[in-house]
């Protein structure tokens, strides 16, 4: 997933704003767009916003951050995103949080657990910004140590603006979700790319949720277009994950390991393949979407598998559904688009 930092606790602003208005919201607008926009459209979420539309000083827009008891769970999740993205853009900054380290584990649990009263059990992984996925669990969580696949950037231009940056990627976890989240990831709307005119970026990421004030860990960015095949494989051993993403046609590549810092040392034991981020409007997405990863190949504990794919919708739009059309194959539709079938489609 694209992420930004991930805390809660509200910022304690750097700069002066306008007299008569708070300088933190002019400065999201302008910096983090999309997330405003999703920030609307999420109920409790969108408080926030409204609340800080109507402060004229720092003080009151941080108690709109502070004011979020009783949101839901994405809604919390929306609000992390927004702020991170804010403190990542010189909007705020965190010095009040850093100084009280029991304020900043409670800000982050929140995000984690979803904090008291909830009980969910689980860590960050799947994520409500997920439309729908498939995922492999390694059986008695056993390491996954090698994933390799290929994939084509989706053809056809969207009509309008909106798309909230969608991602479409694979990447390895723990079985709880609470480690890495080691995804190489194909997006637009993102560091430059422009899904409306066809073009996209690649790159490896990793999202740790042992560490998630350190945001989105990424490699070098690789321009793609329409049609490109992007051609990527992970390796992972008890310590550390690599990862290697390539645009076929250009020949340019990134390879980025990561250090694991996993709880209890859990292994990374499933595998996931998504498409993330819920647009505005189904018009932001390309028309009769389809993205299929072929050529899949995994190994466990050293040895080659055949995967048991399941299929999940977390919070699907636009008709988003992933399709297990063979065990080497998986295709994520959307906006009417038609996945191949096993037999005359696919070219492995």
């Amino acid at each position: 997933m694209i992420r930004t930092v991930l805390l809660l606790a509200a910022p304690a602003l750097i700069g002066a704003g306008p007299v008569g208005a708070g300088p933190t919201l002019p400065c999201l607008q302008e910096k983090c767009a999309v997330f405003v926009d999703t920030c609307l459209l999420v109920s409790g979420c969108d408080k926030v916003i409204t609340c800080m539309d109507g402060c004229s000083d720092a003080t009151c827009e941080n108690l709109c951050f502070d004011d979020i008891a009783g949101v839901g769970v994405v809604a919390r999740a929306d609000i992390a995103v927004l702020s991170g993205c804010g403190g990542a853009n010189g909007c705020f900054h965190y010095d009040m949080v850093a100084k009280n380290s029991a304020t900043l584990k409670e800000s982050i649990e929140q995000v984690r657990w979803n904090g008291a009263p909830w009980k969910v059990e689980a860590g960050g992984d799947p994520a409500g910004s997920w439309l729908s996925y498939a995922v492999y669990k390694a059986p008695k969580g056993g390491l996954i140590n090698r994933v390799n696949t290929t994939w084509t950037v989706p053809v056809g231009k969207p009509t309008s603006r909106g798309s909230n940056a969608p991602g479409w990627w694979y990447g390895v976890q723990t079985a709880a979700g609470t480690g890495a989240l080691v995804q190489p990831i194909l997006a637009c709307d993102y560091q430059g790319s422009s899904c409306k005119d066809g073009t996209y970026v690649i790159f490896d990421g990793v999202f740790d949720w042992t560490r998630p004030y350190e945001g989105m860990h990424e490699s070098k960015i690789i321009k793609a277009k329409e049609g490109d095949k992007i051609n990527s494989w992970l390796t992972c051993d008890l310590g550390t994950c690599t990862q290697y993403i390539q645009n076929v046609r250009t020949g340019e590549d990134a390879t980025f390991p990561y250090k694991l810092h996993n709880p209890n040392k859990d292994k990374e034991a499933a595998l996931y393949f998504v498409l993330e981020h819920q647009p505005s409007n189904c018009e932001a997405f390309p028309p009769k979407g389809v993205c299929t990863f072929e050529n899949i190949y995994v190994e466990v504990e050293g040895k080659a598998v055949t995967p048991t794919w399941e299929a999940i919708d977390e919070r699907p739009k636009c008709g988003s559904k992933f399709t297990v059309v063979d065990s080497k194959t998986l295709s994520v539709t959307w906006n009417g688009g038609t996945p191949p079938s096993a037999s005359t489609d696919v070219v492995v």
